[in-house]
């Protein structure tokens, strides 16, 4: 099961690849194909469509820029190697049996997936999930353990977020006001 699941992710990793290289050096062809696909749904939903592929071409522009691409590299391998990192003290903490630098690995990989595939407010009911089929299923750790140690990981990594979210808000001297006044503007760029 494992390997068929990786032959599935390895599939999409390079329809990913090939998408992703038809938008940096193909982008007329590829948007003419995509116009081709949606020409069958209402002008509304096509119009929809279109502005968010245009949208999401115009961020393959920092593809183009090797500087910012090896900065985005650098900044995203930071945010893995943190996340792994945060962690460590919490493997301490619990005592678990499985505590190598593979299995906070697998740990983050599988909080990330289910982040990503199960997406909740907060992240609150993916987050443990992934944490609890990283521990319990995968790494068979206690049930009660697993559950725990995901309640307690969530809430440490919801106040970091919550705690630099407030810094650069004053940081940046910005009200509730101001950030509604953003809100509402994009809402009316997006109609």
């Amino acid at each position: 099961m494992a390997a068929r699941f990786g032959q599935i992710c390895g599939l999409t990793v390079a329809g990913i690849m090939a998408f992703v290289y038809g938008f940096l050096f193909h982008q007329e062809r590829v948007m003419t194909a995509l116009r081709w696909v949606t020409q069958r749904l209402s002008t509304n939903w096509r119009a929809k469509i279109e502005t968010f592929l245009e949208e999401f071409a115009k961020g393959f522009a920092v593809a183009r820029n090797p500087a910012a691409l090896s900065q985005v590299f650098l900044y995203s391998i930071l945010e893995w190697a943190l996340t792994i990192v945060s962690f460590y003290p919490l493997y301490l903490a619990y005592g678990l049996n499985t505590f190598s630098l593979q299995s906070m690995l697998i740990l983050t990989v599988m909080v990330m997936v289910f982040v990503t595939v199960l997406p909740t407010p907060g992240f609150i009911g993916s987050f443990n999930l992934g944490v609890y089929v990283a521990l319990h299923v995968i790494m068979k750790e206690p049930e009660a353990v697993a559950a725990n140690f995901g309640l307690m990981a969530w809430l440490l990594n919801f106040l970091v977020i919550l705690g630099s979210g407030l810094y650069f808000i004053f940081h940046e001297h910005l009200s509730v006001k101001k950030l509604v006044a953003v809100e509402e503007e994009g809402k009316e760029m997006n109609l």
